[in-house]
């Protein structure tokens, strides 16, 4: 993966992404970004992220439950999802809403 460490797990980038291979434009106007992957010790850095990727692509009313738009809610919580070591997916594999993953990895932190 480019610009990356060799091996370097902590980050999922989006395939959009120029330095993925993408062209960096879809077609719409998209803003792509890494993500930190939660794992047992980053969480508030992991929160601050998401919740800055989350307001940027206009998905953070989901997960605090004001959005009734099923298609955002779904991209919220697929972008929550691909944040996730495979312990945290395991946490949140129950939950029906990005609402429910937020909470559960909130109680969970």
């Amino acid at each position: 993966m480019a610009g990356a460490a060799s091996g370097d797990t902590s980050t999922k980038m989006f395939p959009n992404h120029p330095s993925a291979g993408g062209s960096g434009n879809s077609g719409e106007d998209k803003l792509d970004y890494r993500l930190t992957t939660l794992v047992e010790d980053n969480y508030v850095t992991w929160k601050w992220q998401m919740v800055m990727v989350l307001k940027a692509k206009g998905l953070y009313d989901c997960v605090v439950g004001t959005s009734n738009d099923e298609t955002k809610k779904h991209q919220a919580a697929t972008l929550l999802a691909s944040s996730l070591s495979q312990q945290n997916m395991q946490r949140v594999i129950n939950c029906a809403t990005a609402k429910e993953i937020w909470l559960a990895l909130e109680a969970k932190a």
